[in-house]
């Protein structure tokens, strides 16, 4: 294998209601469902719906598992569910402010697939919108993008702000 061909690896913090929460190597192309398994799954406790299963793992990320309660409390310290402790792209800490809430103005494509119902195309999406546009205004213009409607919408409203 020469030096292009060797898979680089990622290190992922999993933690919160997971059964064996810890620091995990991964790759680019590991998936976060993926990690849990390693992790030995989720707790009884855990809000497995919370976090976006499918999406792809980064390099220094943290992933937290909330519990249903934590959720249904709507425990503010609970909405971080993915930062990346690695330095993005000359916004590194601006994408969560400290309850963890993800900005749709300097969010990575990654860090908006962790929100429910928005996947790779959609955060493409809301990516090209703020490029096109310019900065968001309020959380509401997300549904100006095709495929964002209120139930997208309703699910994520609490998790983002636009600053």
């Amino acid at each position: 294998m020469t030096p292009e061909q060797e898979p680089q690896i990622y290190y992922v913090h999993l933690c919160g209601a997971i059964r064996k929460p810890g620091v995990y190597e991964a790759t680019k192309d590991t998936r976060v469902y993926e990690l849990v398994q390693s992790a030995g799954g989720f707790t009884k406790e855990a809000d497995e719906n919370y976090v976006n299963q499918a999406a792809n793992v980064e390099d220094g990320q943290q992933i937290y598992i909330p519990t249903r309660e934590e959720v249904l409390n709507g425990n503010e310290n609970v909405t971080l569910v993915n930062r990346n402790g690695a330095a993005d792209a000359g916004n590194a800490g601006e994408d969560t402010n400290k309850t963890g809430k993800v900005n749709i103005n300097t969010a990575t494509k990654s860090e908006l697939c962790t929100l429910p119902g928005i996947g790779e195309v959609k955060a493409g999406s809301i990516i090209d919108y703020r490029t096109n546009h310019g900065k968001f205004q309020s959380i509401e213009e997300l549904k100006q993008i095709e495929g964002i409607k209120d139930a997208v919408y309703n699910k994520i409203k609490d998790m983002i702000e636009a600053k």
